[in-house]
């Protein structure tokens, strides 16, 4: 039952990623993996973005997501193994996540 429930979470937050006009989805999602990142600007790095996304997701303390490559891009990897992880969580970090991708590209530092 609980694994079933990190299930529905998984096709949740994979949904959220393809909502998204910030985000893309990377991969297809396996078990509760979802491989995403934060869209990047042609003049941009987008691996140099989503790992300073990272970074600062990891500075604020509210979320805990692996950072993995694809190649040789950098993604964000979150796994849903947490029985503390809710529907609302899972768009508290997508909301931080874009936070974070547009405060960096408009040069806003770490708070």
């Amino acid at each position: 039952k609980m694994v079933d429930g990190y299930m529905e979470l998984g096709g949740h937050l994979e949904s959220l990623v393809v909502e998204s006009p910030h985000l893309e989805l990377m991969s297809s999602r396996q078990w509760t993996n979802v491989c995403f990142r934060f869209k990047a600007e042609e003049e941009e790095d987008a691996s140099e973005l989503n790992t300073e996304i990272r970074e600062r997701l990891m500075l604020s303390g509210n979320y805990m997501i692996s950072r993995s490559n694809i190649g040789d891009d950098v993604i964000l990897r979150p796994v849903i193994a947490n029985p503390g992880i809710t529907k609302e969580s899972l768009e508290g970090l997508i909301a931080e996540v874009i936070a974070h991708g547009e405060d960096i590209r408009r040069g806003i530092p770490v708070a």
